[in-house]
């Protein structure tokens, strides 16, 4: 079952291998390298209430959104990763105005 999670990770671009995409499953991990895969799952981290993107024209981010706190808009954006909306939002609400997501919406 580690396999098809690693496999998945790697897919979506989290982890990549050592030079020749290798992996040394019995290596200790880094800090440096705990830092690189969170940074890149997380994406940009909106994790305070308010409206997120340009009144005017579109912004594209090249990664994933994590949405992670209630009452936030995020407005004329092009998502190229996943959108997360995490278990912080609650009971809340996310608005989502003029957004493209061409990865997955979670």
């Amino acid at each position: 079952m580690g396999k098809c999670y690693i496999s998945t990770a790697v897919e979506e671009g989290y982890i990549t291998g050592y030079p020749g995409n290798l992996f040394k499953p019995l290596n200790n991990i880094s800090r440096a390298e705990v830092v690189t895969i969170l940074d890149r799952a997380i994406g940009e981290l909106f994790n305070e209430l308010g409206t997120y993107g340009p009144i005017t024209g579109i912004r594209v981010i090249e990664g994933n959104v994590t949405v992670n706190t209630a009452e936030v808009t995020l407005k004329n954006l092009i998502i190229k990763g996943n959108l997360y909306l995490t278990e912080g939002i609650g009971e809340g609400t996310v608005t989502l105005d003029n957004v493209i997501v061409h990865g997955r919406t979670l």
